[in-house]
């Protein structure tokens, strides 16, 4: 059986529900994400993620349940970006998928030709530059 797990940074995904652990507890589960994705933009030159937010992590819920991107009912900013991720076992796999393995021929559904323009989308929104 999986769990739902939605991470404030605009990122769910399902990980076991029995396994225990990191890849277990919802908690962890999203530390393990935020700091994954930090260090990822940290090694990109990027400013990391500060933190989880509360109405984010209920927008990447929203989004998990039905199956679709995470839409922000909160919107303080200019530009938004969203991954959404179902099914890896770890949140160390769901970063390598997002960040290394998200071209053509990857499992990235909205890259179904070399020139399609989310070929490497999430990957881009990831690692995108925050305004301060």
């Amino acid at each position: 059986m999986r769990a739902l797990v939605a991470l404030g940074c605009g990122l769910a995904l399902l990980a076991p529900a029995a396994a225990g652990g990191a890849t277990g507890d919802p908690p962890a589960t999203r530390a393990a994400l935020l700091v994954l994705s930090n260090l990822e933009r940290v090694d990109r030159g990027l400013v990391p993620v500060i933190g989880l937010s509360g109405p984010l992590d209920q927008d990447a819920l929203t989004g998990a349940q039905s199956d679709a991107d995470p839409q922000p009912t909160q919107f303080n900013g200019n530009t938004w970006a969203a991954n959404w991720e179902g099914g890896y076992g770890s949140p160390l796999e769901a970063d390598f998928v997002w960040m290394h393995d998200d071209g053509y021929g990857s499992p990235n559904g909205d890259c179904n030709a070399p020139s399609d323009l989310e070929c490497r989308g999430h990957m881009r929104a990831a690692s995108r530059p925050r305004g301060p």
